[in-house]
């Protein structure tokens, strides 16, 4: 009688005779159109001519020697996944095609300059930790833009930009260059907020609990919690 089975290895001969190996022998099997196996027959030798049969996932192909790259022994570069397991989608192959001509965007490679978290001494920039600042569901898509555009991107204009006759001096404590990451150091914006937020009977420490890890470098961090 046929029956399904998990055999330790599968075998398929050059005329596409399949056979199986398990603990108590050697049989014989056919394979359906999906690739699964079933026995045909009582235990046989093995013949000289068949080779271990490749897989797909659960369900067997034809031998490995004809099915270069073998699914269960490969993966995309990059990753850990075997391809037989691989839940292909537009996105996902999209990123993969597209990995190896990426580069990162400008406000990841020009903060660390702006920063100085190049020098061993410094606290690199954690982007993971920035990213989970945005997970206030009370702020529209409009605040998050011109959040990403003014301070991310540094697009705000400050006087260190345009200094005019007014000099670079920060207008408010005239005590540092007006430049995007002074914001997040400026006594007078710091003490606004600060009063801002024990108006709202804030506890000031876990507003800002993110900012004051030692992952963030402190200029950055000050910045984004204003």
């Amino acid at each position: 009688a046929r029956h399904a089975f998990s055999p330790l290895n599968a075998f398929i001969t050059p005329n596409n005779k399949w056979f199986v190996a398990l603990a108590r022998g050697f049989f014989p099997a056919e394979r359906d159109w999906r690739g699964r196996l079933s026995i045909t027959g009582g235990s046989v030798n093995p013949p000289e001519e068949a080779e271990i049969a490749a897989q797909w996932g659960e369900y067997y192909i034809e031998s490995k020697r004809c099915s270069f790259p073998v699914a269960a022994e490969f993966s995309f570069e990059g990753g850990e996944t075997p391809l037989d397991q691989f839940q292909f989608t537009v996105k996902k192959l999209t990123y993969i095609i597209s990995r190896r001509n990426r580069v990162p965007p400008t406000c990841t490679t020009k903060w660390p300059d702006t920063l100085n978290t190049h020098s061993p001494r410094a606290t690199p920039i954690n982007w993971t930790a920035i990213a989970q600042v945005y997970s206030n569901r009370f702020l529209s898509s409009k605040d998050y833009h011109l959040h990403y555009k003014h301070i991310v991107h540094r697009a705000i204009v400050t006087r260190h930009t345009f200094s005019a006759a007014h000099g670079p001096l920060c207008r408010l404590c005239r005590r540092a260059n007006e430049r995007t990451f002074h914001l997040g150091t400026c006594p007078v914006i710091i003490e606004i907020f600060s009063n801002l937020l024990r108006i709202d009977h804030v506890n000031l420490h876990d507003p800002t609990a993110i900012f004051s890890s030692p992952s963030l470098a402190p200029e950055w961090a000050l910045a984004h919690s204003q």
